[in-house]
């Protein structure tokens, strides 16, 4: 459902005839969908709603997961109701900072973000080529992390805790091999290779859960993914170095 809702949001703002919206579309591809449970059966989505959701949000890095377009001078950009959920569609084309960000919020708890990566739109490494492990990492820790804030925006200071689920899928990984191109300090030993083309990976937690307790979450979401590239390994200690560091923003 969150990939046509992505594709009627692109007819919708005139964008599914774009040659460079079409080019980062079928790029490499992030999906972080989010359930809490129980949801909230007579959710509204109107501006109360909004502003706790978008409020809520860490701003951990400076693109960040479900970040808030309210004020962006684009009024496409800007979330719009739809089918019962706030929608956003952000685009931009512009050379090193192209960005496709497709968001869905859900009043019932549910959240969705679609991302064409930088890995295919940076000028430092060439499209179809590389996934950065590392910013990998950073971008999973940050969507549970996220997460996290704002269900317990929702649910209240006196609210109990809910069950947060985290879905994440990786599509256009075939061929690709994985490079710390992004953070050339971190070294890694030969360029391991994917030959499959994606990868779906699920985790749970306690909306009461810690952030500083997240890198557990972030290894098993992360474990399939990186195993796909030729069986590769990534320790346990160097996912929750990078986790602690998006956490606590020191990353450079």
């Amino acid at each position: 459902m969150s990939e046509s809702r992505f594709r009627g949001a692109l007819k919708r703002l005139g964008l599914a005839d774009d040659t460079n919206v079409a080019r980062m579309a079928a790029s490499l591809t992030w999906e972080v969908a989010l359930a809490v449970d129980p949801e909230w059966e007579a959710g509204v989505p109107d501006k109360d709603f909004l502003g706790k959701v978008l409020g809520s949000n860490p701003s951990y890095t400076g693109w960040p997961i479900w970040l808030d377009s309210r004020s962006f001078n684009k009024a496409s950009s800007r979330p719009e109701v739809h089918g019962g959920a706030w929608e956003a569609i952000i685009a931009s084309t512009s050379g090193d900072w192209a960005h496709l960000d497709f968001m869905r919020l859900d009043p019932r708890g549910r959240f969705y973000l679609r991302r064409a990566l930088q890995d295919d739109l940076t000028l430092k490494v060439a499209p179809g080529t590389a996934l950065d492990p590392i910013t990998t990492i950073t971008r999973v820790a940050e969507a549970i992390a996220v997460g996290i804030a704002i269900a317990n925006a929702l649910i209240g200071g006196e609210g109990e805790p809910r069950r947060l689920g985290f879905a994440f899928r990786w599509r256009g990984l075939a061929d690709r091999v994985l490079k710390t191109w992004a953070n050339p300090e971190v070294m890694m030993i030969g360029e391991p290779r994917a030959h499959d083309n994606e990868v779906s990976t699920y985790v749970e937690l306690l909306s009461d859960t810690p952030v500083s307790a997240i890198a557990p979450a972030v290894q098993n979401a992360t474990r399939d993914l990186f195993a796909l590239f030729d069986g590769e390994m990534i320790p346990p200690n160097l996912v929750e170095d990078w986790s602690n560091r998006l956490i606590e923003r020191r990353l450079t």
